[in-house]
């Protein structure tokens, strides 16, 4: 497991693996030798998940449920179509409960289902500037050659939100998270600001 958030899926944790390593390839010497090992690392992890190893049955149903939001805008959990799981899942129907599967597992999605796509926009631009200006630290940190320890446990507990937001039901596996996640991200971007400071002086 990478980190100490609650991953419990070995899927997962390969997802949340794979975006902690990528700093790892930009510190690679080569522009060549970097985004090479990038597009190996890339086209090997949609490969795998597109076989058994790494499929999982959320991937099919977030898509399946993007083609339903213009028919349910509004949300209120209204969504209701059938799609094709992993190999050798067969067909699997997305409904509302009791229906097993009635959350798409993705913390945007879940917003549509619940209240609708313009809370869910909303939030959406909220999290990617956010998320924007912390991707613009590291890469510096990176470029820059101040890349620490520090920064890597960062970059993974980072990597295991990221990948606990788009592929669980984090607003309702676990709200007190869901909301030291922006404190978290708010103190690492406060950190960036600081050194940029320091480094102008």
């Amino acid at each position: 497991q990478t980190c100490a958030l609650p991953i419990y899926s070995p899927k997962l944790m390969a997802f949340a693996l794979f975006f902690t390593l990528l700093p790892c390839l930009l510190m690679l010497r080569g522009r060549c030798v970097r985004w090479g090992a990038l597009a190996v690392i890339t086209s090997t992890m949609a490969w795998l998940v597109q076989t058994k190893h790494l499929c999982d049955e959320r991937l099919p149903m977030q898509l399946g449920f993007l083609h339903q939001i213009p028919n349910h805008p509004w949300g209120g959990r209204q969504i209701r179509f059938s799609f094709e799981g992993c190999p050798g899942q067969g067909s699997m129907v997305f409904a509302p409960p009791p229906n097993f599967l009635h959350l798409p597992h993705n913390i945007f999605l879940d917003q549509v289902n619940d209240v609708g796509l313009v809370p869910a926009m909303l939030l959406l631009a909220a999290c990617l500037l956010l998320f924007a200006c912390l991707l613009r630290g590291f890469w510096l940190a990176v470029r820059g050659g101040w890349w620490s320890a520090g920064l890597a446990l960062r970059w993974s507990v980072l990597s295991c939100i990221v990948t606990q937001s788009l592929f669980q039901p984090f607003l309702y596996s676990d709200r007190l998270l869901f909301c030291l996640t922006f404190l978290f991200t708010g103190a690492v971007l406060a950190e960036f600001s600081a050194d940029a400071g320091e480094l102008r002086r």
